[in-house]
C-alpha cells in the first residue's frame, strides 16, 4: 500500500499523465446542539452569571485574587471556585469586580501570590499544616479555599518566618 504522494506516479515520458485523485476525507462529527435559552444559564456579557473557574480563565485573573476580594466582602468561606458569582455578591459588588478586571494590572496581581499552595508549603518546609492553619487564622488572614489557598507572598513570607 502507497501513501498518497502525486509525485510518487510521475512519469516524465508520459505526455499527459493524471495523478490519481486523493483519497476521500472522512466527515466532521455532526455539530453539538445547542441546549434552549432557558438552559443556558450563563449570560453573555453579565458577570453574575460566570462562575469563579470562568472569570479566571476568561480573563486572566488569578482565582486566589478573587477568592480574597469575596472574602473580606464576607462571602463565608471556603469559597467554590465553580459557584456562579452572582449568587455570592450583590450586582454592585459583581459591578466592582468587573471594573477591578479592566483597571488593574493582571501581572501584577499573579506576582502578589504564591506558586504553592498553603499545604504544599507546609509539606516542603515540614511544617505542621495544623499549625500553620491556626498561625494564619490568628493572624486574621482570609482563607478562601481553607488549606488549598494560595498565600499572598508576604504572607507566605511571615509564615516561614514563624515556623519554618
Amino acid at each position: 500500500q502507497q501513501n498518497y504522494n502525486p509525485e510518487q506516479y510521475y512519469n516524465p515520458d508520459e505526455p499527459n499523465f493524471v495523478p490519481p485523485p486523493p483519497p476521500p476525507m472522512p466527515l466532521p462529527p455532526p455539530p453539538m446542539p445547542m441546549p434552549p435559552p432557558e438552559q443556558q444559564f450563563r449570560q453573555e456579557g453579565y458577570l453574575g452569571d460566570s462562575t469563579l473557574r470562568e472569570i479566571s480563565l476568561d480573563y486572566s485573573i488569578p482565582i486566589p485574587y478573587l477568592a480574597d476580594v469575596l472574602a473580606n466582602w464576607g462571602v463565608p468561606v471556603p469559597i467554590d471556585p465553580h459557584s456562579r458569582l452572582g449568587d455570592m455578591v450583590t450586582g454592585e459588588q459583581a459591578f466592582s469586580v468587573l471594573e477591578a478586571i479592566h483597571t488593574l494590572d493582571i501581572a501584577q496581581l499573579h506576582a502578589r501570590y504564591s506558586e504553592e499552595m498553603m499545604m504544599s508549603i507546609c509539606d516542603y518546609y515540614d511544617i505542621d499544616v495544623k499549625d500553620a492553619f491556626e498561625f494564619c487564622l490568628g493572624r486574621g488572614w482570609m482563607l478562601p479555599f481553607g488549606v488549598r489557598t494560595f498565600l499572598r507572598v508576604e504572607q507566605e513570607e511571615e509564615l516561614l518566618d514563624a515556623l519554618g
